[in-house]
C-alpha cells in the first residue's frame, strides 16, 4: 500500500466564504438535507443517500467520496456515476487536508498523473471537501463541466449542505455507537452471568445428585419392604397399609420435584453455552403437552388454558428439554400475570410462511393471556436478566431471558407484545425443519 516518493505538486486554493455568500444558501435545502439523512439508521446508508441527494441537486456533477484510511491513504467508497473494478480497491495517498478547497490545473501535475489520472482522466479540476465525523474521516471530490458549480451561490449552497450533513452523521454516528456500545456491555453481562450460574449449578447439581439417588434406592427398599410384611398380621390394621402407601407416594413425589429442580439448574447452564449431544426432531405438540402436564397443578388454581393440539406434527430441530424450558418459563409468566379468578391463557401453534429464512416455512407458537400487562416502560427491558417486576423472593428476573436465549440458540426469535391492562402475546419462531406444501 506504499506511495511512491513524487512531491505532491497539486496546486490547492483554499474556498473563502462571505458571510453574504452562506445567507444567501436556501434554508430548504439544508431542511431537505437533514430530513434525508434522519431517515437512515446507519451511517453506511446515510452516505449512500447523501451521495445520491448531491448527485441530483448538482445536476452534470460527478461525485466520488472516499473514506480516509490512515492519515495518508484514501480509498473510493460511493461514487456517482458508478465506478467499479480495481479503483475500488485502490489506495490514493492523500493530497491535502483542507476542509473546502479547489484543486487546478491537474493534468500539469505529475503526483495527479501518477495516482489518480489513471482512474480519473477526463478530471482536470474539483472541488474538495474534507469532513471528519467522529474517528473517521472522509474527503469528496466533485467535478463538472458545467461552470455551475463553480459559482460562488452554488459554493455557499454546498458549504451550507455539508455542515447539516455533518450534524446529522455526527448525531447517526453517536447513536450507532450508543447500541454498539450496549450490545458490548450487555455480551459481557452475559458472560459475567454465565460464570456465576455454571459455579451456583455445579454447587446445588453435586447435593442434589446423591439426594435423588438416596431416595431412589430407599424406593427400591420399600417395595421390598412392603413385599416383605405383606403377609405379617400387621399389615392388617388399616393405618400400616396406609402408611406404606403414602410411603411410595411420597418418596414418588419428592423425586418428581427434586427433578424439576435438577430442570431449573440445567437451565442457568444455558448462560454458559454448554453444549449438548441430544439434538434431534422434536415435535412441538409433545413439548408443549409436556409442559403444561408439569403445570397443570398450579394453572387450575386460577385460568383455563385453551389448548388444542394441532392433527399434523409440527417438526423442529433442537433438544427438546431445553425447549420445555423455554415454555415453562413463558407459560408460567402468563399463569402469574394473572390475578383474578377467570384468568386464560390461549395457546396456539401453527404454520406461517417464513419471516427468518424467505420461501419457507416455520412454526409459530403463541401463548396469549388476559393477566394485568406489562407497561411500556417495563416492556423494553423483559429479557434482560435480573430484570422483574414481582415482589422480592416471587422470582429471580430470568425466566424470559432464559427463554430468549434458548429460542436464539434453535435459531428462532421471540417476541413479546402487551398492553397494560388487557394482557400480553408471547410469539415464538422456529425454523421448520421438513418442506410443507
Amino acid at each position: 500500500m506504499g506511495h511512491s516518493s513524487i512531491e505532491n505538486d497539486i496546486q490547492v486554493k483554499p474556498v473563502i466564504f462571505s458571510e453574504e455568500d452562506l445567507l444567501c444558501a436556501e434554508p430548504e435545502l439544508a431542511l431537505d438535507t437533514l430530513r434525508l439523512m434522519l431517515t437512515s439508521e446507519s451511517q453506511d446508508d446515510s452516505l449512500d443517500l447523501f451521495v445520491d441527494f448531491m448527485s441530483e441537486t448538482f445536476a452534470d456533477t460527478d461525485i466520488y467520496l472516499f473514506a480516509i484510511h490512515e492519515p495518508d491513504s484514501l480509498r473510493l467508497i460511493r461514487s456517482r456515476p458508478q465506478l467499479t473494478g480495481s479503483v475500488r480497491e485502490q489506495y490514493f495517498p492523500t493530497f491535502t487536508q483542507d476542509e473546502f478547497c479547489f484543486i487546478e490545473q491537474l493534468e500539469r501535475s505529475r503526483f495527479w498523473a501518477e495516482h489518480y489520472a489513471p482512474f480519473f482522466p477526463t478530471m482536470s479540476k474539483a472541488l474538495v471537501v474534507t469532513v471528519q465525523i467522529h474517528s473517521r474521516y472522509y474527503m469528496m471530490l466533485l467535478t463538472s463541466q458545467s461552470e455551475t458549480l463553480w459559482q460562488q451561490n452554488s459554493l455557499g449552497a454546498l458549504h451550507y449542505i455539508i455542515e447539516v450533513v455533518k450534524i446529522a452523521l455526527t448525531y447517526i454516528t453517536s447513536t450507532e455507537m450508543m447500541y454498539h456500545n450496549r450490545d458490548v456491555e450487555q455480551t459481557e453481562k452475559f458472560a459475567s452471568l454465565g460464570k456465576l450460574a455454571a459455579g451456583v449449578a455445579h454447587e446445588i447439581n453435586n447435593p442434589l445428585g446423591f439426594i435423588m439417588s438416596n431416595l431412589g434406592t430407599l424406593s427400591a427398599y420399600m417395595c421390598e419392604f412392603k413385599q416383605f410384611v405383606s403377609t405379617s398380621s400387621e399389615t392388617r390394621k388399616p393405618f400400616v397399609a396406609e402408611m406404606l402407601d403414602d410411603s411410595a407416594a411420597i418418596i414418588s413425589e419428592t423425586l418428581e420435584g427434586l427433578t424439576r429442580i435438577q430442570n431449573v439448574v440445567s437451565s442457568l447452564n444455558v448462560y454458559n453455552h454448554v453444549s449438548s449431544s441430544n439434538i434431534g426432531v422434536v415435535d412441538l405438540r409433545d413439548v408443549i403437552s409436556s409442559s403444561l402436564g408439569l403445570l397443570l397443578g398450579e394453572l387450575k388454581m386460577r385460568a383455563r388454558v385453551d389448548y388444542q393440539a394441532p392433527e399434523r406434527p409440527m417438526y423442529v430441530k433442537g433438544q427438546s428439554n431445553k425447549l420445555q424450558q423455554a415454555f415453562i418459563h413463558l407459560i408460567m409468566n402468563a399463569f402469574q400475570s394473572i390475578t383474578h379468578t377467570d384468568g386464560v391463557i390461549c395457546i396456539r401453534l401453527t404454520y406461517e410462511t417464513s419471516v427468518l429464512i424467505p420461501r419457507k416455512r416455520n412454526l409459530c407458537l403463541s401463548i396469549q393471556d388476559n393477566g394485568q400487562g406489562i407497561s411500556e416502560e417495563h416492556l423494553q427491558h423483559i429479557f434482560e436478566p435480573f430484570f422483574t417486576t414481582k415482589k422480592v423472593g416471587s422470582g429471580a428476573g430470568l425466566g424470559l431471558s432464559v427463554a430468549k436465549e434458548i429460542i436464539e440458540e434453535h435459531f428462532g426469535l421471540i417476541a413479546i407484545e402487551s398492553e397494560l391492562g388487557k394482557g400480553t402475546q408471547a410469539v415464538i419462531r422456529l425454523p421448520c425443519i421438513v418442506s410443507m406444501p
